[in-house]
């Protein structure tokens, strides 16, 4: 192999490596994004069932269907 073949093998190689750091990293980021987005999505649900709990409570002392 000549030398202009393996200094692009090695320039190849090296991009290859850096692309799968970032996209190591992106998938992480991705990950943790996600579970905040769950978690958020989980805290309104429950905040929003606390809420109609209340109102179905309130209708029923108010004896409203």
């Amino acid at each position: 192999m000549d030398c202009g073949k393996e200094h692009v093998r090695k320039f190849i190689a090296r991009l290859l490596g850096q692309l799968h750091g970032h996209s190591h990293r992106f998938q992480e980021g991705l990950g943790q994004a996600v579970k905040i987005m769950r978690d958020n999505a989980a805290a309104t649900a429950s905040e929003r069932c606390h809420q109609n709990v209340g109102i179905q409570e309130s209708c029923k002392m108010l004896q409203i269907d």
